[in-house]
């Protein structure tokens, strides 16, 4: 009888079912099971919403021994490069804010003029780029000393009403891409090698969301079967 292979699936909310979809949503990592069982694979699902690479770094620090993978697929970044209005202590303080609606009318504040915060102070991230690209590194390391094969998915394109609140997303989700394509160990794809000529506004969960609805994480199962099975991929148009 056959080994069974094990595929590990490290990532953020972006690899899990989207909490605002109206109607059920069967994740890429859920679908690659039933796909891959008849071939001998067995996914592990290690994602964690609002991951960090840091935090995923972590996991997979747990997980790679434990489970000894013959495939990894990398799923991160959103949370890392994402530009936001406040620091760290910023929240905190606000979090601290009372009476509550004192509170909420600071969020609610903060929120409409979102797009003009992020445009006039200094880039805030979750990490910066610098930081982000060395643990990148000591992640695909950890992998493929385990691990025969890894694939990286990337950053997803960012929908119009997503750009609109936060107008420097698009050029550090392209930063951060590229520095996720760095290594030539590691296939890094691209939205294109995923998702085609379909547009992003047809593939997330809702306009505001980075989340994907089902026909999104079909296309993401589809791609990662030929990857692992050595299949050509077939580019579903819009």
């Amino acid at each position: 009888m056959a080994t069974e292979r094990i595929l590990l699936v490290l990532g953020n909310s972006v690899s899990q079912a989207p909490p605002e979809a109206a109607e059920p949503v069967f994740p890429y990592p859920d679908l690659l099971q039933e796909r891959l069982k008849s071939a001998g694979w067995r996914v592990e699902q290690r994602s964690a919403s609002g991951a960090t690479v840091e935090e995923i770094e972590r996991t997979a620090r747990a997980a790679l021994p434990q489970l000894c993978p013959s495939a990894v697929v990398i799923q991160l970044g959103i949370v890392d490069c994402a530009p936001r209005p406040l620091r760290p202590l910023e929240r905190n303080l606000l979090g601290h804010v009372r009476p509550s609606a004192l509170r909420n009318w600071f969020v609610a504040l903060i929120h409409e003029h979102r797009a003009a915060i992020i445009g006039r102070r200094r880039l805030i991230q979750r990490m910066e780029i610098a930081p982000f690209r060395e643990h990148f590194r000591r992640l695909v390391d950890q992998c493929l000393a385990v691990a025969s094969k890894v694939s990286i998915l990337p950053i997803f394109p960012a929908t119009e009403s997503i750009l609109a609140r936060n107008p420097r997303l698009a050029a550090e989700i392209g930063k951060y891409n590229e520095a996720m394509r760095t290594d030539p160990r590691a296939v890094a794809l691209d939205a294109e090698d995923v998702f085609g000529g379909v547009s992003i506004e047809a593939l997330c969960a809702a306009p505001e969301s980075v989340h994907l609805n089902q026909r999104g994480h079909d296309l993401i199962a589809r791609r990662l079967e030929c990857w692992l099975l050595k299949a050509t991929p077939t580019i579903e148009a819009e």
